[in-house]
């Protein structure tokens, strides 16, 4: 999924349509947010006003349908043929084991498609019917009076996180009471319980009955309109669809929750998506029905730099908005912020360690023009995302609530396009002191080994660390002797290094490091027989611990298969190993290994260009590698960008240290 694809949830408002919802939030002042959208309702004005006639003797449904009728200026749906077009390959997904991606690519080769442009946009405001909105007030209201975790969930609260109709910009349709009918039941054993009333353990209770269904995860399904309701029968879908998919459910049993997003990841090129759920005192926690565990976690505990984090609301941001309404030209906003309604949570997930970042003017290539917005983005590839505006204050741009050791870059928005004016800058998170990275006019060689840091990312490389090498006359290893042991964290495709013995041996291994997973992906013992001197690539029967997956994915025979990217995983702590037995005993000169790696290493055969950012990214030339590692000459200080003309996606930007170091952003 690309940054293009992300952006699809929240497409742009044609200017028409946010000159409408400028000119709206201007009359607030003078007028309530109801009374302003009836206003807008035009014809749609009497069915509106027959939801609110209905409910004149209850107050809180009346209440509750004055709010959702004074936010639905804000809200919109996508309509058409397409639509069915487009669930057409969330439903094929769910029926196959094939990935998502190679559903799309078959789908595709027998003539389906989609198309988001033949969508036609349909605001809320003059549309929703009265039936539709009595019928979900009625049957979310029932639900809270039901649920025995209702009474804990305040009026507020119910209205922001569970009353609201859609989640994004989905084709509406009822789906309350038939996702309530069809859930409900996975909380029945917790309703039974003294934790019947406590939010987060029942919404633990859920995630682990909906982690048990089966489902189709995955990039590469198309996307342009929010699925909807449909895809909690699917299943399918990116981390985007899943979040969507636990929010309805969420709300059908009462649940207060949404979507909280990293528009941009703060050290990865996509945005990401999580589910959150409030509790009775109103702290916020964060799971997934895609992760690991069923359990919930305090938002400050979210690993990893954020940048900034954001919460999708039904409602319009209105300190955005209020800032929107004096600036007359609307197509000088960007996109992204002509409508905006999310929520800055980033100080919920950052806590005390968010900062307030401080840009002198002077440090700007370009200066901004008199009223025009400034947006602080995060890196995407090659390219730049807009994720909060920054303030203009006298000498200074301000960026506040920043959860750092992320880069950044200033942009403006001028005829149609993100223009930059700063370079880059690194954000640090212990104390907010912001370092550009502006090239010199020094050159230096830099040695490249690896183009984006995953070894070191998802452990892969690290989790090595404490692993041994090790040669015995026994196959159980029952006496060993160390030939050697793995204390730094390999950062190239193949680490090589000296055997401490001399000794001959006639089983050799390499084990796991104690209290650690045991993953490898080659691992090649070279030596020769007593009394000669050449070394050779040592060879014998593999043998080793099985994996515990039950479809032996990861074999330990993978470690000896000559490819460096297929892989040994035991799972287990502590325990795994995977050696050789050989034909006779041989001396171990040296050991190379590889640790598990998603193919980001320099790779002989491929064609890499180097880029540093001066302004704009600039070229140092393109090579093909001819070993693990690759050498170009680069300006200090630039921020870099390798990118792999020959195969993969996976690239990101970093600076070269000093010390010979690639540290990635």
């Amino acid at each position: 999924m690309e940054w293009s694809d992300s952006m699809r949830f929240r497409l742009c408002i044609p200017v028409v349509m946010a000159v409408a919802v400028m000119a709206l939030m201007g009359s607030c002042g003078r007028q309530s947010p109801l009374e302003a959208a009836l206003g807008e309702a035009g014809a749609n004005r009497p069915e509106l006003e027959s939801v609110l006639d209905h409910y004149r003797g209850d107050s809180l449904k009346y209440a509750a349908a004055a709010y959702l009728i004074g936010e639905m200026p804000y809200r919109y749906g996508l309509e058409g043929e397409e639509v069915e077009r487009l669930h057409s390959f969330y439903k094929a997904a769910s029926r196959s084991a094939k990935s998502p991606q190679a559903v799309t690519d078959s789908m595709r080769t027998e003539g389906a498609g989609f198309s988001r442009e033949r969508l036609r946009l349909v605001p809320d405001i003059t549309n929703v019917s009265a039936a539709f909105l009595i019928e979900h007030i009625d049957m979310a209201f029932e639900i809270r009076q039901k649920q025995p975790w209702g009474r804990k969930i305040d009026f507020d609260t119910f209205c922001r996180h569970i009353l609201p109709y859609r989640v994004g910009n989905e084709r509406l349709r009822p789906w309350l009471r038939e996702l309530y009918e069809q859930f409900d039941p996975l909380l029945d054993s917790i309703r039974a319980t003294s934790d019947s009333a406590d939010i987060v353990k029942v919404t633990e209770a859920l995630v682990g009955g909906l982690q048990k269904m089966r489902r189709n995860y995955g990039h590469g399904l198309p996307s342009g309109v929010t699925i909807g309701p449909d895809n909690t029968r699917w299943f399918a879908g990116d981390c985007r669809e899943f979040t969507d998919i636990q929010t309805y459910i969420m709300r059908a049993v009462g649940l207060p929750g949404g979507c909280d997003k990293m528009p941009m990841y703060g050290n990865y090129f996509l945005p990401h998506f999580w589910n959150y759920v409030i509790d009775e005192k109103g702290a916020t926690h964060y799971c997934s029905v895609l992760f690991k565990t069923p359990l919930t976690e305090p938002a400050a505990a979210y690993p990893g730099p954020k940048g900034k984090v954001m919460r999708e609301k039904f409602e319009l941001d209105r300190l955005y908005a209020r800032r929107l309404g004096d600036y007359a030209d609307v197509e000088g906003i960007h996109p992204e912020f002509r409508y905006f309604t999310n929520e800055d949570v980033t100080p919920l997930y950052s806590g005390d360690s968010i900062k307030t970042v401080i840009i002198p003017l002077d440090s700007c290539y370009e200066k901004p023009r008199n009223e025009e917005f400034i947006y602080a983005c995060l890196s995407t590839h090659m390219d730049w995302a807009p994720v909060d505006v920054a303030l203009w204050k006298g000498n200074n741009i301000e960026i506040k609530d920043v959860d750092g050791d992320v880069v950044m870059r200033l942009g403006v928005y001028r005829d149609g396009k993100l223009r930059f004016i700063s370079n880059p800058f690194n954000i640090c998170k212990k104390d907010g002191s912001v370092r550009f990275y502006n090239p010199t006019d020094i050159k230096e060689d830099v040695c490249l080994l690896y183009k984006f840091d995953d070894i070191f990312r998802e452990r892969f490389s690290i989790g090595m660390v404490g692993g041994v090498m090790e040669g015995s006359d026994y196959p159980d290893f029952r006496e060993k002797d160390t030939l050697h042991m793995i204390v730094k964290a390999p950062a190239r495709l193949y680490t090589r290094a000296k055997s401490k013995s001399d000794r001959a041996y006639k089983y050799v291994r390499y084990y796991g490091p104690t209290g650690g997973k045991c993953y490898a992906s080659e691992v090649s013992f070279y030596g020769h027989s007593p009394g000669e001197k050449k070394n050779n690539l040592l060879k014998g029967a593999c043998i080793g611990t099985p994996n515990l997956y039950s479809e032996n994915k990861y074999p330990y025979t993978n470690v000896v298969d000559g490819d460096p990217y297929t892989s040994f995983v035991y799972e287990k702590v502590t325990g795994g190993w995977v050696g050789l037995a050989l034909e006779k005993p041989m001396v171990v000169d040296s050991v190379v290994y590889t640790p598990r790696n998603r193919r980001n290493f320099i790779e002989a055969g491929d064609s890499y260009e180097l880029f540093y950012c001066d302004k704009e990214w600039r070229s140092l030339g393109r090579k093909t590698a001819e070993s693990d590692s690759i050498l170009f000459e680069a300006p200090r200080g630039a921020l870099l960008y390798l990118k792999n003309h020959t195969r993969g996606n996976q690239e990101r930007i970093f600076e070269y240290t000093r010390d010979g170091r690639q540290i990635f952003w």
